[in-house]
């Protein structure tokens, strides 16, 4: 290891200067760095992903981890992928990939949820759509990503996704005017996935809306809120809000909010 040999001599020439006890610390050094030069390049995380990594916690008590990484040429933009643990508390698995983001050095946002039968399914954006990857089975082979039919310009936020009180899931985004917001329900707990239907935004907020966020209301119902893009994040009549009439009911109107978040 003639760069591990290189390091080590170059702390003995210093034992010549310095006092004994830096040469303890040099010698040290010197180890570790030679150590770290022949990790094992797994050991290294060299080839680990660096975006920021989404999780899911599982009903058995695993965890399943999602990120993205930047695409090799000629791919454009980033690919997603996945890895899960083969039981609670185990080491996670080799990532796979599931599919490509085209929309490179923007909204690489993952959205994962587990259905009521323990199907994994995912969502993210790539190129003004919402694509998404589901699994077949429980822990099963993934299904090819697709269009999924909601349509957010970059810019406006990624979809969003919410359990019901009876375990189906919703989706949210707004559209790519940015002034309405899609939403796609299942028709029931690991249901199929109904029609894209829409929202006409606030009437007062032609400049566009953006950061969609949905929240369980006591009754089951739901609530959205949305944040008017040009004013400030910090301000509360930056917000708006439309609340839905019990749970699976149809939707109020939409209210200005005085508050963040409408909070």
């Amino acid at each position: 290891m003639p760069g591990c040999q290189w390091q080590v001599s170059v702390s003995i020439v210093r034992t010549y200067i310095d006092s004994e006890s830096k040469f303890r610390g040099l010698a040290t050094l010197a180890v570790l760095t030679c150590a770290a030069l022949f990790l094992p390049a797994a050991a290294q995380a060299a080839d680990e992903p660096t975006d920021e990594i989404t999780t899911v916690q599982r009903a058995d008590g695993r965890i399943d981890q999602f990120t993205t990484d930047t695409a090799p040429a000629p791919q454009n933009g980033s690919v997603v992928l996945h890895r899960s643990q083969p039981a609670p508390g185990a080491p996670y698995g080799p990532w796979e990939q599931l599919g490509e983001n085209k929309t490179p050095g923007r909204n690489r946002v993952i959205v994962p949820i587990e259905n009521a039968d323990g199907r994994l399914e995912v969502f993210w954006h790539s190129q003004g759509t919402v694509l998404t990857a589901s699994q077949v089975t429980k822990d099963g082979a993934w299904t090819p990503a697709a269009g999924f039919g909601l349509g957010p310009a970059p810019w406006h936020g990624s979809v969003i996704a919410s359990a019901e009180k009876d375990g189906r899931f919703i989706t949210f985004a707004v559209d790519s005017s940015g002034n309405n917001v899609q939403w796609r329900e299942q028709d029931g707990p690991s249901g199929t996935w109904q029609d894209v239907e829409e929202l006409t935004g606030p009437e007062d907020a032609s400049t566009g809306i953006q950061q969609p966020k949905v929240t369980t209301l006591p009754d089951g119902g739901l609530q959205l809120t949305v944040f008017k893009w040009s004013f400030p994040a910090t301000e509360g009549s930056s917000y708006y809000r439309i609340t839905q009439q019990g749970p699976f009911g149809p939707w109020g109107t939409w209210e200005h909010c005085s508050t963040v978040r409408c909070a």
